[in-house]
Order: structure tokens, then sequence, then C-alpha cells
């Protein structure tokens, strides 16, 4: 099976759109002259994004000390860098959850991509090489390619969760392998693909492009390795271990490249944990389709 990437990204970038008020918000941030009244009325103009701001604002994932009721008062104390970043992670979020599929529940892919967030972001705290908020997002969407195959290619897919199952103790296969024996294409690249379409940023796109080979990494290195890393753990903390024993593949390099220990797996692993629930609320943006 010969499928292109781009049309396909862009076929599924038409049926689901990234929502516009961040692409604006990216170009007022650009701005240098730019004012926090300004952006705050850019989103302010969305009701449910403005709700949605304040949720992140006032939730541990941010940590500020006080409580945050008015969008301008977000913009303010968080700071314009960190402003984008959440309005971001609730656009996300968003698409994430509009790109349906009758092969897997949502509620499994949700899971997952949270635990990614919150472990990456954990990894990034520890690391000092990566921003804590870009690492957040960078883990909740890097498996957006995946939605998309299950998408398109339903039966194809399910071919290859078989394939998966039936080597469940071989540590080396991955999604992702079987994807490419079934469709000759993997999530990574119609993933990267599609963060393109959507103009979002590079670091953002070879992020998720990489995030099973990070030693492809060009430009983003550390970041792709965090995120790689991020993904194995996440499994580990889905399935209850902290033993890296159990984890799927690590290349061994991405440790060095983000300048971590894999002894810190447990602590990462537990705090990601700790704190999965109250993020998931936080993300929620109805309380019906997230269950």
């Amino acid at each position: 099976m010969l499928i292109d990437t781009q049309i396909l990204a862009e076929d599924v970038g038409q049926l689901v759109a990234f929502p516009e008020v961040y692409l604006r918000l990216g170009q007022l941030l650009d701005d240098p002259d730019c004012t926090v009244q300004q952006v705050a009325q850019l989103i302010s103009q969305d009701p449910a994004l403005s709700v949605r701001v304040l949720r992140i604002a006032n939730s541990p994932f941010f940590g500020l000390s006080r409580e945050v009721d008015t969008v301008a008062r977000a913009v303010t104390v968080l700071g314009m860098a960190r402003v984008r970043e959440a309005v971001l992670t609730c656009a996300a979020g968003q698409v994430l959850t509009e790109i349906p599929n009758d092969v897997i529940t949502i509620e499994d892919f949700w899971h997952h991509s949270i635990y990614c967030g919150l472990i990456a972001q954990a990894l990034a705290t520890r690391s000092s090489r990566v921003t804590e908020d870009f690492a957040f997002v960078a883990g909740l969407l890097h498996d957006i390619g995946q939605l998309v195959l299950f998408n398109r290619y339903p039966g194809e897919m399910r071919v290859a969760l078989d394939l998966l199952a039936e080597g469940d103790h071989d540590r080396e296969l991955q999604m992702y392998t079987v994807e490419q024996q079934v469709l000759g294409i993997d999530h990574m690249a119609i993933g990267a693909a599609l963060l393109h379409a959507w103009h979002l940023p590079e670091r953002l796109q070879e992020c998720v492009e990489f995030h099973h080979h990070p030693e492809r990494a060009q430009r983003y290195p550390v970041e792709t390795a965090v995120i790689h890393l991020a993904n194995a753990l996440a499994h580990l903390a889905q399935s209850g271990s902290d033993d890296l024993a159990e984890a799927s593949f690590i290349d061994a390099r991405a440790w060095q490249t983000a300048g971590l220990e894999p002894d810190i797996a447990a602590a990462v692993i537990d705090e990601a944990q700790g704190a999965f629930s109250a993020v998931k609320a936080m993300l929620s943006l109805d309380g019906g389709r997230r269950a």
C-alpha cells in the first residue's frame, strides 16, 4: 500500500482544523509590541477557551500561588510564552478528541497521551534543557498520527494491533513497526505531516516524527529524547509498573542526550500517577467525551 503522507495529512487537516485562535495568538505574540490586553482580548473572544485557560492557570500544572480569576490576570501571571503553551495545550486536547475512530476507545488513547505529557514534563523539570510546558504539549500530541491511521485505515490497523499482540513479549516490536509492515508508513511520519499542515512549530513536528528514533533528530535532539523516554515510561505508568526491564525499547543514548539518569524513572512515574486525575479533569472540554 502506497500512502502519500502529505495528502493524507491535508485531508485530515480539513476534517479537523486546528483551532484558529491558537494560530492567531501565535501571530499576535510574534509582534514585539503586542500587549497583555490584546492577548487577553483575543482569548476572551472564545468563551470556552477562556474557561479552559483559567482552569489551567489555576491548576497544579502551572503551580501558581494564588487564584487567577480573569483572562488578563492569567496572561499577566503566566507570561506570554506560557500563555502560548497553555492555549496550545487546550487546542491539542480538543483536536485529539475530534479525530473519530472505531478501532480503539478514545479513553485508552487519551490516558496514554496524558501520561506521556506528564512524564515528559517531569523529565523536563529534572533536565533543565527543555521547557516544561512545551514538553507536556509534545507528549500530549506525540501519537496523533495513530488517530489518523485509525480513522483512515481501520481494517489495516486492526491487523497491525493483532500482529502487535502476537509479539507481546518482544520488546523491540512496537506499534510503528507493525504499521510499517501493514501500511508501509507509520504514525510518526503521519503525525509530523499533520502538524506541518496545521503550521505548528517545527520543534513539535520533530519530536513527533522521531519519538521512536531520537537519534535521527537534527534540530531538537534534546526535546525529542525527552519525548522518547516519556513514551516508554508512560506505558509503564499505565501498567502500574516502574521497572525499566518491563519497558518497551528505550534508546540508552536518549538518557544522556536529555541530561538524565535512568534511576529517576520510578520517581517521575510516581509523580505522573499522582497528577493524572487532576490534569485529566483540567483538560476536560465537556465532561462527556473524555471519560
